[in-house]
């Protein structure tokens, strides 16, 4: 009778240890995450100094210059983008958007070609941490040299510059404090930089606080004005947007700029009666013929 053989013995020598294992499985994914980590930093816009050859001077070229105020509309809404992106901007400056919102804003307005991180700006106030709200440049040109606007109070804001034809000019989206809370810090912290930045060509669009800003700014010797308020009009009774308030926002512009259209929109709003979103055309004053606001034209051209 034939006794059964026993079980041959495993080979421990072909299976590594769990030691070797977990060693493997944790270097392939660290291989892995690095992998795709430069794949998306090869894909995204890098954030460039502006070219060398540019010059600070006005674009002699027509450009739209539009603002909203994304916590006044449903800005995630598909059919406010759809508006938004409607108006044709060549630029657009945003306050108060949430960051997850910024992405699908850019691709709705064919932006997203151009935008990288630095042109959303978190706003923040010194010892009080940051928010998930802030401002964002967004331009259907490449913008150089973004960051956030810095006061003592916190950031209040963003800034790139941007090159057209060879003309280069500063943007700022700004959102400035009250005065009670921080505003002054804030303007005199825009015009500083203005100035430090070789006081370039300037576009700046947001809210600048009513009165003290206005004030601000003008004591400041800027020589920038509003290019916006005087193409708002008053709408047809019954319309969302009531123009017997001035705007919230502002789109300020240097000297040089000379404002050729303008307008508000009448978008879907949360509790307010102020216009919240509007636009304004604008190149250099020699190539239209004027050079400040007080000669712009009575009419608007609609986008």
């Amino acid at each position: 009778m034939e006794l059964p053989r026993p079980a041959s013995a495993p080979d421990h020598a072909a299976v590594p240890p769990t030691w070797q294992r977990v060693v493997t499985c944790f270097a392939l994914v660290l291989f892995g995450t690095f992998l795709l980590y430069g794949l998306r930093r090869s894909a995204a816009p890098a954030n460039l100094p502006a070219p060398d050859h540019a010059t600070a001077k006005v674009p002699e070229r027509r450009l739209r210059f539009a603002w909203v105020d994304a916590a006044a509309t449903h800005i995630s809404n598909g059919p406010m983008m759809e508006r938004l992106a409607s108006l044709r901007p060549d630029y657009l400056f945003v306050e108060h958007i949430e960051q997850p919102d910024v992405a699908p804003l850019a691709a709705a307005v064919h932006m997203q070609q151009s935008y990288i991180a630095q042109l959303f700006g978190p706003l923040q106030v010194a010892g009080d941490g940051q928010s998930t709200s802030g401002t964002c440049l967004l331009s259907k040109y490449p913008l150089y040299d973004a960051g956030p606007l810095r006061s003592p109070v916190g950031i209040f804001g963003v800034h790139a510059v941007s090159v057209i034809d060879g003309d280069k000019f500063l943007l700022a989206c700004v959102s400035a404090r009250s005065e009670r809370n921080g505003g002054e810090d804030d303007l005199a912290s825009l015009i500083e930089f203005w100035r430090n930045s070789g006081s370039l060509p300037i576009v700046a669009a947001g809210t600048f606080g009513r009165g003290f800003g206005e004030g601000r700014l003008v004591q400041g010797n800027t020589g920038w004005f509003d290019g916006f308020t005087p193409f708002v009009r008053i709408l047809p009774p019954g319309s969302a947007v009531a123009t017997t308030t001035a705007p919230r926002g502002r789109v300020l512009f240097s000297t040089g700029w000379s404002c050729v259209a303008g307008g508000i929109e009448e978008l879907a709003t949360r509790g307010t009666r102020e216009p919240v979103c509007g636009w304004v055309d604008a190149a250099a004053a020699r190539s239209v013929g004027t050079t400040t606001s007080k000669s712009m034209p009575a009419d608007v051209d609609e986008p």
